[in-house]
């Protein structure tokens, strides 16, 4: 075993209360400060699977600390969104009450518990809630404003926490680095880590979370226990004109199933409420799905026709005490108790770092400034070039990847990409540029493809390197008639207008242009166009949305279980097969008997009958935490490490929607008439974003056919 390693403070857990903590601990004066985290990225336990509302503490139980350290927040919450740079949205919210025994309850309780907290509410008639808030249930005869309740992006939050920290050169955060012993003396905690080296701190911060109890034992602090209650939610892009929390009134086991606002669009629904005993139960469900539409339509009728983007589950910390546990451990100070924070971590952050800080330095006798530093987050670092469209649904370049993976925390998973620059976040889930973004975490981390993981640890992805390069770049030429993309129905339009003697131009994003913009004009349409060199305008008559469709990915599927790696589309599949990369290293279960399912077959080492086999059906349910170990068809659990959905495909209208033709929700088609033409002069569309067909049986003589058109059109406006 090597030296041992001396620190002022050891952090444990990078969720938002031990990166607050790492924060604050710098904010007071102090240098040499260390973070450990078990996972790969900050922010992988519930700090990022919860309701992301900063909430106001208006129905805390009066005199509790979790209801003291609310209200202390609320000072805090300005400066500190100020100095991380954090989105955040005082959106506020209503509590509904469904009857005239709620409405009581509104008025003597929960409103007279909200001003005992010192929080400003406001009680609204059936009349007053109807003009706010048309979108609620004809139900509620009258509703509580707390106005100053609030939305965030807890991954930003958190994130910030942490990096700032570390920009300040006081402090450092390891990754994938667990704690596996303590000892706790008079003179301060030996650490052991996974590794085996050893990690000597004069004060230690048990923040781990779900997992504090266990940290706490390991010193031999057996003084109280966590339990998990798993809350399963759903998120939808589309936003039923929700513009602010709406909220039941609360049950026993919590504040209810809630409708609200995400700060980046959409809106999230739930959480279930499940007291359960395994601390790693993430899986979601078919009954929670039910429960959380039930539940939320009864506040907004609209979401009962929701169609989600995904679905995935956070476990709260339900502690013994029923409060915070913020104290010295019970085997001596030099290890604090920070835990049992509950569902409140995000809200109270700022003012729990500060109160723990505080007491351990006042036990250590380390003298606190004069004036708390301030440490605000690094700006963001964008490169001079922002290269080509990697991300089409979210339109992310390769620079905004290359910024994320550069920061502070550098991000080395798919995920932890995902929560920096949204990449991977949109209707596709990921499918179509996965494979990008994974070989320039690699490059930049200088890790082999293989090492590059999903997100939990053992969430493997590929399981060979490949040797083929991505898409060339070059210049557009200019034309008459612009078509995007270039598959059955783009190089049919191309084609025929060919014929016609007409000049094209074909945008392809596999050929490293990638088409962002559509502006329509009196005479000609602009297209704009992002490659490897910069953005470009190509002007033409006339422009042919041909963009094709993508495979429904599993997250907008309702299939219990976990979401482990291994879980894609043939969209994904195709691109690795491409890149001769390997995604499966024991079974590949391909969901669809289609043209889409054969031609991955053909272009794979496997065939049915031999390491793979068709699925007629999607399965019902997935096993696996990391990384997928098995599926269940029907009665039966199949084992496998990968699966592939080619069965049924949505059409790809993202370039459409800033044109306002289609809505936010995912795969909804183009609305053209029967030549192809779309609600604005000039713009056309043909093939599957038209009308999805996983077998393209039509989309080439439908590109043919508004080709034709398309010529035609434009001979008779030059001759006119």
């Amino acid at each position: 075993m090597g030296s041992t390693e001396h620190v002022r403070a050891l952090v444990i857990g990078g969720g938002v209360i031990g990166c607050a903590v790492l924060r604050e601990l710098v904010r007071q004066g102090l240098s040499d400060v260390l973070l450990v985290e078990a996972e790969s990225d900050v922010c992988e336990g519930t700090s990022k699977a919860n309701s992301a509302i900063v909430h106001t503490g208006f129905d805390a139980t009066p005199g509790t600390t979790e209801s003291r350290l609310l209200r202390r927040a609320a000072e805090l919450w300005p400066a500190t969104i100020e100095e991380l740079g954090v989105p955040f949205l005082a959106v506020g919210a209503l509590m509904l009450a469904r009857g005239t025994e709620e409405l009581d309850r509104l008025r003597e309780v929960i409103a007279a518990g909200a001003a005992a907290n010192g929080v400003r509410t406001e009680l609204l008639s059936a009349t007053q809630l109807r003009d706010l808030a048309p979108y609620v249930t004809d139900m509620a005869v009258g509703a509580l404003s707390i106005p100053d309740e609030g939305i965030i992006d807890p991954f930003w939050l958190t994130r910030g926490y942490a990096e700032a920290a570390v920009a300040s050169g006081a402090a450092a955060v390891r990754l994938q680095t667990a704690v596996t012993d303590l000892v706790v003396d008079e003179e301060g905690v030996l650490a052991q880590l996974e590794d085996g080296s050893l990690v000597r701190a004069e004060q230690v911060f048990d923040c781990a979370g779900i997992s504090a109890d266990e940290v706490a034992a390991m010193a031999g602090d057996r003084s109280f226990a966590i339990a998990p209650r798993k809350g399963q939610f759903l998120v939808s892009e589309e936003t039923f004109g929700v513009d602010r929390i709406v909220l039941p009134i609360p049950g026993p086991l919590g504040k209810g199933m809630l409708v609200t606002p995400i700060v980046f669009g959409g809106v999230l629904l739930g959480p279930t409420a499940e007291d359960i005993t395994d601390k790693d139960d993430r899986s979601t469900d078919g009954a929670g799905r039910s429960r959380i539409l039930d539940s939320s339509s009864s506040l907004v009728p609209a979401v009962r026709d929701m169609v989600p983007i995904r679905s995935f589950a956070g476990l709260r910390h339900v502690s013994s005490t029923g409060d915070y546990i913020l104290r010295p451990s019970a085997v001596g100070d030099r290890l604090w108790i920070v835990a049992g924070i509950r569902s409140t971590g995000i809200s109270a952050s700022p003012a729990i770092a500060e109160e723990v800080v505080r007491a351990a330095m006042a036990a250590r006798g380390w003298a606190r400034p004069s004036t708390t530093l301030v440490i605000a987050a690094p700006p963001l670092d964008l490169p001079d070039e922002p290269g080509e469209v990697v991300c089409l649904c979210r339109s992310v370049s390769r620079g905004e990847i290359l910024a994320a993976i550069r920061r502070p925390i550098p991000a080395v998973t798919l995920d932890a990409v995902k929560r920096r620059c949204g990449a991977m976040l949109g209707d596709c889930q990921g499918n179509m540029c996965s494979v990008d973004v994974a070989r320039i975490v690699a490059h930049e981390g200088g890790l082999a493809l293989t090492e590059v993981e999903k997100g939990a640890r053992g969430s493997w992805i590929f399981s060979s390197e490949g040797t083929r390069p991505g898409g060339a770049d070059g210049e557009l030429p200019t034309g008459d008639v612009v078509i995007i993309g270039a598959r059955h129905a783009g190089s049919a339009a191309a084609e025929e207008l060919s014929a016609a003697g007409l000049r094209t131009v074909v945008v392809e994003r596999h050929e490293g242009h990638t088409a962002i913009g559509i502006v329509p004009g009196s005479a000609d349409t602009t297209v704009l166009v992002q490659s490897a060199t910069g953005t470009t305008e190509v002007r033409a008559q006339a422009v042919i949305v041909a963009t094709g469709g993508f495979v429904e990915p599993g997250e907008h599927r309702a299939i219990d279980g976990g979401r482990p790696a291994g879980v894609v589309t043939w969209d994904f599949a195709m691109e690795a097969a491409l890149r001769d990369h390997g995604i499966g290293d024991r079974r590949v279960y391909v969901v669809g008997r289609t043209t889409l399912g054969r031609s991955l077959m053909e272009s794979s080492d496997h065939g049915p009958g031999d390491d793979a086999d068709f699925v007629g059906d999607e399965p019902g349910e997935l096993l696996g935490a990391a990384r997928l170990e098995a599926i269940r068809s029907g009665d039966r659990w199949i084992d496998c490490d990968t699966l592939v959905f080619a069965d049924r495909q949505v059409a790809n209208t993202m370039l459409l929607r800033s044109l306002g033709v289609v809505d936010g929700r995912p795969g909804v088609p183009a609305p053209v008439d029967r030549d192809g033409r779309l609600p604005i002069r000039g713009i056309y569309a043909a093939g599957c974003c038209v009308r999805p067909d996983i077998d393209h049986e039509r989309c080439a003589a439908d590109g043919a056919q508004v080709g034709r058109f398309v010529a035609m059109e434009l001979k008779a406006r030059a001759t006119g």
